[in-house]
């Protein structure tokens, strides 16, 4: 069996929580959105906690998450997703 392709930059992608079989148990919040994938996430990139502190994402293993953009009407968020957590969509 083929390898899937790794995600790179420009990748149209949806997100999806591969621990949850049933779509409405998901546990990540962004679950089912669609967004572009920017680049690989650094171990320097930041993010904002629950509380509003910028942290790093220092734990991370680089090339496994990666910096995606998400569209949702005219407001768009970027985040930090796994590469488990992601979904190539294809032939659009």
């Amino acid at each position: 069996m083929k390898e899937p392709r790794r995600p790179r930059a420009g990748d149209l992608v949806q997100l999806w929580d591969t621990s949850s079989p049933i779509e409405h148990e998901a546990k990540i919040t962004d679950h089912g959105k669609h967004g572009y994938i920017i680049r690989e996430s650094k171990q320097s990139d930041t993010f904002l906690d629950g509380k509003g502190d910028t942290k790093y994402l220092s734990r991370i293993v680089e090339g496994d998450v990666f910096k995606i953009i998400l569209f949702e009407g005219d407001a768009s968020n970027v985040i930090h997703v796994h590469q488990d957590n992601i979904r190539r969509i294809e032939n659009v």
